[in-house]
């Protein structure tokens, strides 16, 4: 089933694509001098504390070393 919890195809692209495009587009605000705040589900939960049984969870999409790496 695609997009499940599980479902890890698109880690990839998410580690080496998307959270490094974030990061150019908000440097680039930086550069500018202006004031972000980024704010909302991003889905990745950076730390243990930010999710329920982190032993349990660990490797699943959102909670993957990749994830909380990149992030």
């Amino acid at each position: 089933m695609p997009n499940s919890k599980d479902d890890l195809s698109r880690l990839e692209y998410r580690v080496n694509e998307w959270d490094v495009d974030l990061q150019n587009h908000l440097s680039k605000l930086k550069e500018h001098k202006k004031p972000v705040i980024l704010a909302g589900d991003l889905n990745v939960a950076h730390h243990d504390i930010d999710i329920y049984d982190p032993i349990g969870k660990e490797g699943e999409s959102c909670f993957t070393k990749e994830e909380k790496g990149s992030f």
